[in-house]
C-alpha cells in the first residue's frame, strides 16, 4: 500500500510538473507575440523555477526528517553560483555588447542558459539540510552553516 501511495505521488507531481511547464511555454509564447520587455525576465526565472519544482521530493523528504536545518555553503558555491551565472550569461553578455563578438556561444546559446537555470533552481533548495543534533564528529557537517 505504500508503494502504491509513493507512486501516485510521484505520478500526480510529474503531471503537474508537466502542466506547468506546458502552461509556462505558451505564456512565453503570448509574451513574445506581445512583445513585451517581461519576456526577458520570464524566460531567465523560467528555468530557475522548472529546478525549484524538481527539488520538491527531496525538500519535502528533508522537511520529515527531525535534527537541526543547516545550509550547505559549499554545494552552493561550487555547483549553485556557476550555474547561476551560466543561467544568466546570455544576458549578462547581451548587456555588455562588445563581448558577444569573443564569446558568441555564451551569447546564443539557450542550452546554456536553459540547463544553468534548472541546475541553479535545483541546487538552491536542495542545499538545505537536516543535520541530527546527535552527530560528534565534525566531518559531516564541516561544509554546512546552521540555521538557527
Amino acid at each position: 500500500m505504500k508503494s502504491l501511495k509513493r507512486f501516485m505521488a510521484y505520478f500526480i507531481y510529474v503531471v503537474l510538473v508537466g502542466c506547468f511547464i506546458v502552461w509556462a511555454n505558451s505564456f512565453k509564447i503570448a509574451l513574445q507575440k506581445e512583445m513585451n520587455p517581461i519576456i526577458f525576465i520570464f524566460v531567465m526565472l523560467l528555468p530557475i523555477l522548472i529546478g525549484l519544482l524538481l527539488a520538491l521530493p527531496e525538500l519535502y523528504s528533508v522537511i520529515t526528517k527531525k535534527g537541526i536545518w543547516s545550509f550547505d555553503w559549499l554545494k552552493f558555491i561550487v555547483v549553485g553560483l556557476p550555474s547561476f551565472l551560466a543561467a544568466g550569461a546570455m544576458y549578462i553578455f547581451w548587456s555588455i555588447s562588445f563581448l558577444h563578438q569573443y564569446m558568441p556561444f555564451l551569447y546564443n546559446d539557450r542550452i546554456l542558459s536553459t540547463t544553468g537555470g534548472i541546475v541553479f533552481g535545483y541546487v538552491l533548495l536542495t542545499s538545505f539540510q537536516k543535520v541530527s543534533p546527535s552527530i560528534t564528529t565534525n566531518t559531516e557537517t564541516d561544509d554546512m552553516i546552521p540555521l538557527q
